[in-house]
């Protein structure tokens, strides 16, 4: 996309224009007529959009990756802790 295209649509011209395709079902040449743009404006938004989605989604799958690693090292330090509690309570006796 270039600059003047960029400029001359807002980004929430755009998302409305996008939203108009994807959850609407309607057809991109449909609404480029309805909105005054060329069809491949509204693709090429479009596929930003899904690009952008597809990037969330794999930043969701690695977060919830690493969470579910830092609650597995989080259950082990907490029993390493507790093994260690229950040493110095046994030398403590002694």
């Amino acid at each position: 996309m270039n600059e003047v295209e960029r400029a001359r649509y807002g980004t929430e011209f755009k998302a409305k224009a996008v939203a108009l395709v994807v959850e609407k079902k309607r057809k991109p040449v449909d609404v480029a007529r309805e909105l005054g743009v060329t069809p491949h404006s509204i693709r090429s938004w479009v596929k930003e959009h899904e690009q952008s989605q597809k990037g969330e989604y794999t930043r969701i799958q690695e977060l919830e990756r690493e969470n579910k690693q830092l609650r597995k090292d989080l259950a082990e330090s907490q029993e390493i802790v507790d093994i260690l509690k229950k040493t110095a309570a046994i030398l403590s006796k002694r």
